[in-house]
């Protein structure tokens, strides 16, 4: 995966800040104008990702160097809303829907709903920069974690997803490339393998069966198990049940490295390189064989490879390997591209009929039509 990730900020389905227990009301004013929000100090970013991308293959496989970022395809770019700064000053409205948004920054952890945004402090040098983060939702469990990537020894903060009260911090002895939750566990994939940090457990705990270099980690929430993508000679995918069970079947994969994600009405999709000079990979997997069944055209758009930036209730969102600004949604069953939008450097995720991404410090709605989110 991408150390932009899957996700710095996920939906539950500069200037001041807010303090630790602070709400602010977004029933007031509306937002300033577009050109004041873009002051606003940007995110270098979800999204992940999350953003979210081809730098977690091991040592033995390089994957090809970045090249100029492909033309525009059709049909043409879709636009950006009215942006929604972040911070008491702005009282801007808030986002679309019921479910909460919740939005992993520099130093902060944000939770937004229609009409009011509260927010934590993240401590430790790993969340001062949203590239080496992650933010992992657990709605079931009502569980939110912030997950340092890269670095040995980084942080993993634990909260409660309906207050942001801290319930834990605990430090992974190895560097994360990966985090997925599922059944109220918090799963990490390693240069080793993958460990499985349980509700309440003093630290991760190696997972029996599931060894070697793993890329990538994803929920198939549909069927109650956790994927993890395996790098090495025999490129896999594994299968753990929500019981702790490896499955006995392992999937080759035609990737040299990438990200492995499932939409939420259960399509399972992996993005990422060729094992040798094949361009990028992007292809649906059959929920049983976990083989590719179908390839979306995007992948010769792609250059030399692709990532999935994030996973929504039907559609995957995309980027290239090599540019990573552009972002085209995808749809879930058949893999045609349904929009683009040429700059959207921040992480993305979305929700059934809406979209939201973090571009230059404000929360910016994305244009939907064709994509369904």
């Amino acid at each position: 995966m991408d150390q932009r990730g899957e996700v710095e900020f996920v939906l539950e389905d500069g200037s001041a800040l807010l303090g630790e227990d602070e709400v602010m009301d977004f029933t007031a004013d509306r937002m300033p104008r577009w050109a004041i929000a873009l002051g606003v100090l940007g995110v270098a970013a979800l999204v992940a990702a999350l953003g979210w991308h081809v730098r977690d293959s091991p040592a033995a496989i390089t994957p090809p160097a970045a090249s100029v970022p492909p033309a525009a395809p059709s049909p043409s770019s879709s636009g950006l809303g009215t942006p929604l700064a972040i911070g008491p000053a702005s009282r801007a409205g808030g986002v679309a829907g019921t479910a909460p948004l919740y939005l992993l920054q520099p130093g902060r952890l944000y939770k937004i709903t229609a009409s009011s945004t509260s927010g934590v402090t993240l401590d430790g040098p790993g969340f001062a920069r949203l590239t080496s983060s992650r933010l992992v939702l657990d709605t079931a469990a009502n569980r939110v974690w912030a997950v340092v990537l890269d670095i040995p020894g980084g942080e993993i903060v634990e909260f409660d997803s309906r207050t942001l009260r801290r319930l834990r911090t605990i430090h992974s002895p190895e560097a994360i490339r990966d985090a997925a939750a599922l059944g109220g566990h918090l799963y990490l994939a390693a240069t080793s393998g993958v460990a499985d940090l349980a509700p309440g457990a003093a630290g991760p705990v190696s997972v029996p069966g599931l060894g070697g270099y793993v890329a990538s980690v994803a929920p198939d929430l549909k069927r109650a198990r956790l994927l993890a993508l395996v790098l090495g000679a025999r490129t896999s995918i594994r299968v753990l049940t929500l019981a702790g069970a490896v499955g006995r079947a392992e999937a080759i994969t035609p990737v040299g490295g990438g990200t492995l994600r499932v939409t939420q009405d259960g399509t399972i999709w992996l993005a990422g390189f060729g094992p040798a000079t094949d361009g990028a990979v992007l292809v649906r997997l059959d929920p049983t064989t976990l083989l590719p069944v179908r390839g979306s055209p995007l992948a010769a758009q792609l250059g030399p490879s692709g990532w999935i930036e994030s996973a929504g209730d039907r559609v995957i969102w995309i980027r290239t390997g090599g540019d990573g600004e552009a972002l085209w949604c995808v749809d879930g069953r058949d893999g045609r591209f349904l929009q683009y939008w040429p700059r959207v450097p921040g992480t993305v995720t979305s929700r059934s009929g809406s979209a939201y991404a973090v571009i230059d410090g404000a929360l910016v709605p994305l244009i939907m039509n064709r994509c369904a989110g």
